[in-house]
């Protein structure tokens, strides 16, 4: 199984975090690793259900993530779509796969709730 430095990294563009960061009403520096992580789990799994992103966003145990989840005020307390922390970061999610989705990265199926990672 390849490493993060091994696998392919996605450079994403600027103006799309920053962007992403305005509506979230967040800094950057908390957007970015939420991005990132988003696609970095793509490289991975390039077809995803929109709420297992989300469960596992949440379950994730990278350090930044963590921490941009805490700074959004993200408190998980149950995997289940009626807790209030997946509630919220789902929107959130729905927010960095729209922005994605603009730029090219990502297809969003919202037939099936898949989300594609787009390949070049």
């Amino acid at each position: 199984k390849p490493n993060k430095e091994q696998r392919a990294r996605i450079t994403v563009p600027n103006l799309l975090v920053e962007d992403l960061a305005r509506e979230l009403k967040a800094p950057a520096t908390i957007a970015e690793p939420l991005v990132n992580w988003v696609l970095d789990y793509l490289t991975r799994y390039w077809s995803v259900g929109f709420d297992r992103l989300v469960f596992d966003l949440a379950a994730t145990r990278d350090e930044e993530t963590q921490f941009a989840l805490e700074v959004l005020g993200i408190e998980v307390k149950e995997r289940k779509v009626t807790d209030g922390g997946i509630a919220r970061l789902r929107a959130i999610v729905g927010t960095i796969i729209k922005y994605l989705e603009r730029t090219g990265f990502v297809q969003y199926v919202r037939e099936d709730y898949t989300v594609n990672l787009v390949k070049n």
